[in-house]
């Protein structure tokens, strides 16, 4: 169930761990429910916290997926996948959550299954993380301008791809033949 903030209101009184407060400087942990690209918007459940007794274990975080909200990306500064945390804030000017910094911009993957990218070309990557494919399968676009313009990338070669906001693409930077 998506909630979009009405005029009159500051934040989502009827979530508990949402407390009232100053909303420009109040800082709300989320979790993406479906991909962010940069300088769009996604959906995200709202994340609480449960200390262990224990120091050496860590904190255990829990998406409540009853309460989500539409988190927006306005500067280009973000890429998230499902289930990646990242904290927002409310803006009074925009009447809606922003996220807060910068993460997700640099990531690992694999060319896709038949498919070539010429020097000067772009073609589609499947996102890795942790050591394997996003599941579901997540496939960015990306362009082979910036490395080795001799080197044809073909399916299943690993790469390293970063998002360039001032040109609004992905670029290769590195590669493993």
């Amino acid at each position: 169930m998506e909630y979009e903030l009405e005029r009159t209101e500051q934040l989502r009184p009827d979530i508990p761990h949402i407390a009232a407060g100053d909303p420009e400087t109040m800082v709300v942990q989320v979790a993406a429910s479906t991909k962010l690209d940069p300088g769009e918007s996604c959906l995200a459940d709202t994340v609480t916290w449960t200390e262990t007794a224990s120091p050496t274990n860590d904190d255990v975080w829990t998406a409540d997926s009853t309460n989500q909200v539409t988190i927006y990306d306005p500067h280009h500064l973000n890429f998230l996948l499902p289930t990646e945390q990242v904290e927002v804030r409310f803006s009074q000017a925009r009447h809606r959550y922003e996220v807060v910094g910068s993460q997700g911009l640099r990531r690992k993957g694999k060319i896709k299954t038949g498919v070539t990218i010429s020097p000067g070309g772009s073609g589609e990557v499947l996102v890795w993380v942790q050591g394997a494919a996003t599941n579901p399968n997540v496939y960015i676009t990306v362009q082979h301008s910036w490395i080795d313009n001799n080197y044809t990338l073909n399916a299943g070669v690993e790469v390293i791809f970063e998002y360039f906001r001032d040109e609004d693409e992905w670029h290769f930077t590195d590669f493993h033949c």
